[in-house]
């Protein structure tokens, strides 16, 4: 144990162009694949476009998303177009 801190921090013995603190990960690793896909969630209101790219990534690399947030994401949509059918449909009925 502690074959892989310096100085207090993570350092990879295999990748020794990443940097102490950091961890390198794989899209393709299907250990680490969960936990992309759960970072981008987390992310998601900080940078919603980092998110849907590794997503898109993390699924073009052969990830199968839970089924939740498939569900959760085709929800969205359809609220979405919803709520702008009925705007239009109010702006018809009100003069």
């Amino acid at each position: 144990m502690g074959d892989h801190l310096v100085d207090g921090k993570f350092k990879s013995d295999k990748y020794a162009w990443c940097p102490a603190g950091f961890l390198a990960l794989k899209l393709t690793d299907r250990a680490a694949q969960d936990l992309l896909w759960e970072y981008a969630q987390r992310h998601r209101d900080r940078d919603p476009d980092l998110s849907d790219d590794l997503e898109t990534a993390l699924v073009a690399a052969g990830f199968q998303p839970p089924l939740e947030d498939l569900l959760a994401d085709k929800i969205s949509a359809a609220v979405v177009r919803v709520t702008r059918a009925m705007r239009v449909a109010l702006r018809r009925v009100r003069p």
